[in-house]
């Protein structure tokens, strides 16, 4: 079978040996009449070349043939395209169905919905150059059959003035037809270029989409984690309100279950009296009865005695008298009977009721101790949440503590490294004595402010202590240091010049909360803790297990619940300041904290009988 180009070239080849005949025919006339028209020369050649026409009629067949054969040609091609056309529209209509499914599994998982959207992209992208490619080769379909016809319409044209006159008008109608079918063909084109730019813009909608609910989740985490970070503030804020509430409801408690205690026992007491007046009054009402029945019983004896010895003596006459006085007295004593009776009746009704108020008060009395009962578990239940409320905030106050300390000591190392680098600089040594620094007039200045400012905090501490623990933790934020504390109490504070703070406190019943060089402090923060008296108590200060510094308490020094005391160093008698007269200073301790890297502080509080109630140690590394 020849090829297309093959059978183009054939149809080109014999077009050109057809017309070469017609053009001769029509160009040869004679000399003589060179002017006569085209129209007279077309009998001349129906007579004489009556061969070249039958040749003729066989090329307009052939020509015919090629002509049905491009015909049928485009009909397929019409057929191609009409199906690439429903093609497209069923891979538009499962492109819609596949939309909707996006937007209703888009609300269920984001990440796989955008994973299906584009593994769709890619597929309508790839039918998209599908379709692309059969556009491509339609166009070039379509260029050729233009050429084709255009070469068929220069034939007709050179053949109509032989003999196509007849089917010239058949050829235009083919023709038109065919202009119709690559003007619908070429519609079509434009309407699937329009649908596919409307998928291209669907597509960048659904990209603009996307990244609009990516933009949307991003704020929507970022709320969440602000949201979480002002609930936890708000747990905070609402346990430390919950245990000081928890304190006052278990004071308001300890009263009222006195006074519900004094009530019981006071009603118990009217209990008892009152059983006890009602028994006493059973026994006199039962012993008048016993009386009052042994004194009828007499009398009747005696009347009978007296009826018998005057029986002998009446006479049968006065017989019926006496016997009628004997029922009469019967009548009175059944009477007197039956009023005893009644009384008995009343007292009996009255032992009832009060029976049926004592089995009342019982039930009271039963009800009123499992509402004690129920109270006195709500209380235990209170001083367990108690507890641990106070175990997190001595945690947390320890973790303030030490950060505030340190960021005291850092300015002191700070301090120390300026004098240092003057002395430096002006060729002086400065002695130590007694282990204390001398330092100039405007640092005994700055050491009074700072002991002005602790001794303000201090009573700020007293007035506000919910504020001053904002101050606190806001000192701890500007402070870069990085922390880490177990349960067991022991802290590592890492601060911005490698070294390291090792803080190991043994929590019980008194605590040592604050270490500073200035002071220490000592909190008796125990659930149930009372006041303390110190007489005996000392505090023992050793640095790297050498000679020991010790601070005895005064003897009468009483340690209230709930408080703290401080005891200042020797630093804060040797200032002068007047502000701290009265307080506890420790004369032998020039300094409770130690600044000096590798030193290893202990601190120790002993009680009357050298039993370890409170130790604290760090360790700077």
């Amino acid at each position: 079978m020849p090829s297309k180009k093959e059978k183009h070239y054939q149809i080109l080849t014999g077009v050109k040996s057809q017309t070469t005949p017609l053009a001769n025919s029509t160009n040869t006339t004679t000399k003589a009449n060179d002017n006569v028209s085209l129209t007279n020369t077309y009998p001349i050649v129906a007579t004489t070349e009556k061969m070249n026409l039958n040749n003729d009629s066989i090329n307009s067949l052939d020509h015919l043939t090629i002509i049905r054969d491009q015909k049928n040609e485009l009909d397929e091609l019409n057929n191609r395209f009409s199906n690439y056309v429903l093609a497209l529209r069923r891979k538009s209509k499962e492109n819609d169905d596949l939309q909707k499914k996006v937007d209703v599994e888009k609300q269920k998982q984001i990440s796989q919905d955008n994973q299906d959207l584009e593994t769709q992209m890619n597929e309508l992208r790839h039918e998209m150059d599908e379709s692309a490619v059969l556009t491509e080769h339609f166009i070039l379909k379509r260029n050729r059959a233009l050429k084709e016809l255009a070469v068929l319409k220069d034939k007709i044209r050179t053949e109509e003035d032989h003999s196509y006159t007849k089917r010239r008008q058949t050829l235009e109608n083919e023709y038109q037809q065919t202009l119709t079918q690559l003007k619908e063909l070429a519609s079509h084109y434009e309407d699937l270029e329009k649908i596919s730019q409307a998928n291209k813009n669907e597509i960048n909608q659904m990209n603009d989409l996307h990244k609009k609910l990516e933009d949307e989740l991003h704020d929507l985490i970022l709320n969440n984690i602000r949201l979480q970070c002002n609930l936890r503030t708000i747990e905070e804020q609402t346990l430390l309100k919950k245990a000081i509430y928890e304190t006052e409801k278990a004071e308001l408690a300890n009263e009222q279950i006195k006074q519900k205690q004094f009530y019981t026992n006071e009603l118990d007491k009217a209990i008892e009296d009152i059983k006890h007046d009602f028994q006493t009054l059973l026994k006199n009402n039962k012993t008048i009865l016993e009386n009052s029945y042994t004194e009828r019983i007499e009398q009747i004896k005696t009347q009978i005695l007296t009826y018998e010895a005057n029986k002998q003596q009446e006479i049968p006459s006065t017989s019926r008298i006496s016997i009628e006085t004997f029922h009469n007295e019967l009548k009175q004593t059944e009477n007197a009977r039956q009023g005893i009776e009644n009384e008995y009746r009343a007292l009996i009704d009255l032992y009832i009721s009060k029976q049926k108020e004592k089995n009342q008060i019982d039930e009271e009395r039963i009800r009123l101790d499992n509402e004690y009962n129920r109270l006195i578990n709500e209380i235990n239940h209170l001083t367990e949440a108690i507890e641990i409320g106070k175990q997190y905030w001595f945690s947390v106050h320890f973790e303030l503590e030490t950060y505030r300390r340190l960021l005291d000591l850092e300015t002191t190392k700070s301090l120390s490294n300026n004098n240092n680098n003057n002395n430096n600089n002006n060729n002086t040594h400065t002695p130590i004595p007694n282990g204390k620094q001398e330092s100039s007039p405007i640092e005994e200045q700055q050491q009074q402010q700072q002991q002005q400012q602790q001794q303000q905090q201090q009573q700020q501490q007293q007035q506000q202590p919910q504020q001053q623990q904002q101050q606190q933790m806001i000192t701890v934020k500007k402070n870069d240091t990085q922390r880490a504390i177990s349960k067991t109490g022991e802290m590592k504070v890492t601060n911005e010049e490698g070294s390291i703070l090792i803080c190991n406190i043994i929590l019980g019943k008194f605590d040592i909360d604050q270490v500073q060089a200035g002071f220490i402090s000592i909190n008796n923060a125990s659930t149930n803790c009372v006041d303390q008296p110190l007489k005996g108590w000392t505090l023992v200060r050793s640095i790297n297990d050498g000679p020991e510094s010790v601070f005895q308490f005064p003897d009468s020094y009483v340690l209230r619940a709930r408080t703290r005391v401080r005891v200042y160093s020797n630093k804060a008698e040797n200032i002068g300041n007047s502000t701290i007269h009265g307080r506890l200073i420790a004369s032998s301790i020039p300094a409770w904290a130690s600044t000096v890297q590798g030193d290893n502080v202990k601190i120790v509080l002993l009680d009357d009988k050298r039993i370890n109630r409170a130790q604290y140690s760090e360790t700077w590394q």
